[in-house]
């Protein structure tokens, strides 16, 4: 009983802050590596969105709990919105990024049309003003601004318990999110096992759709479907992978949240065993913000190596290489328009005088 208190207690003084000096830098790779690889589509977005979603998460917990490690007055713990609101965000985008693929590969014809960056924008910023009002005006409103240990309005104590706690914030952090994405993985691997032979033409005929064969502009050949196909594909097993992964890892969440808290005629034993069931559970969700990194690493074959190329500043040198060709280019153009042959250019003066069309008398050839 002591050991599993013990345990408990190891897991929420230190887990945070292994997570976050993994968690940050590796979701700074993702966005980096995923604005690299092309210009942003709305799938990409997502995914750079993601990142910045489970990095904040994180910044937001280990800063937020340091700090509260040396004052839990009032005003600090109105401050705890931000981890929620990020934590929220994060799995509401992951839910988008299985919906967005969900279109693709069970209606390719369609996607276009429907999944555009504005609306993909709208969409993610309609969220996080609902989410960051939500949670802001939860938390502002309960937590007493004067309290030194995180009190509460005595007129709040009912909603906090009985509303937020109990239903609306896991439901907002957990069971939609948990739902919605459970449906979409499910269709999108049954989609892709049905229909893997039709994608390659449905997605050819969703680019000729966009375009007029009479158009300049008509330039699709086999390697740019090919290199889009690669791209396609690649993200949509970065958000298989990453779905499964968070349906493991919250599903202790969706337990715990489900569990009665011992009450006072408990037994220590009890109290024990729930004090660390929730630090574990803690520990997944965070797990969440941390790992997705490392599982686009290990599947993802055009992500690692385009993660080595900006490891060893690849991309830069070629970016630098390719202006100076560009430089030379033009400097060999500028050169060949401007330098006369001298032969050339007493033909011309001959032929000019000769019929008449200019004032200027024939010049006898330069020897």
């Amino acid at each position: 009983m002591k050991t599993m208190e013990d345990v408990a207690i190891g897991i929420e003084n230190y887990y945070l802050y292994v997570l976050a000096s993994i968690g940050i830098p590796a979701n700074i790779f993702t966005i980096l590596t995923i604005l690299s690889l092309q210009s942003i589509s709305p799938a990409s977005f997502l995914v750079v969105m993601l990142a910045a979603s489970d990095g904040c998460a994180l910044i937001s917990k280990v800063t937020i709990y340091h700090l509260q490690r040396f004052s839990r007055r009032g005003a600090l713990c109105k401050l705890e919105f931000l981890t929620v609101f990020c934590t929220m965000m994060a799995n509401w985008i992951l839910v988008y990024i299985c919906f967005e693929r969900f279109i693709s590969v069970c209606f390719p014809m369609k996607r276009l049309y429907l999944v555009t960056k504005k609306r993909t924008y709208i969409i993610v910023a309609s969220t996080a003003a609902f989410l960051f009002v939500a949670t802001a005006a939860t938390y502002i409103t309960v937590w007493d601004s004067h309290s030194l240990k995180c009190g509460m309005y005595v007129e709040y104590i009912w909603y906090w318990y009985h509303i937020w706690v109990k239903y609306l914030g896991p439901s907002l952090a957990v069971y939609l999110p948990f739902m919605l994405i459970l449906i979409f993985t499910v269709a999108i691997i049954r989609a892709l096992k049905i229909a893997s032979r039709e994608l390659r033409n449905l997605f050819k005929r969703s680019l000729s759709m966009r375009r007029s064969p009479d158009d300049k502009t008509f330039s699709f050949n086999e390697k740019n479907i090919a290199e889009s196909e690669k791209l396609e594909r690649m993200i949509t097993w970065m958000m298989i992978l990453a779905a499964i992964f968070f349906l493991i890892f919250t599903l202790p969440a969706c337990v715990f949240f489900n569990l009665p808290e011992p009450g006072p005629e408990s037994d220590v034993k009890s109290f024990t065993r729930y004090m660390l069931f929730e630090q574990i559970q803690h520990l997944c969700l965070d797990l969440t913000h941390t790992l997705n990194f490392f599982l686009y690493v290990v599947t993802a074959k055009r992500f690692r190596k385009q993660l080595v190329e900006i490891l060893v500043c690849k991309t830069a040198r070629e970016y630098w290489r390719k202006k100076r060709s560009e430089y030379a280019a033009k400097e060999s153009q500028h050169t060949d328009v401007t330098h006369v042959d001298p032969e050339k250019e007493n033909e011309v003066i001959l032929c000019i005088a000769c019929h008449g069309l200019s004032g200027v008398e024939a010049k006898q050839p330069l020897q």
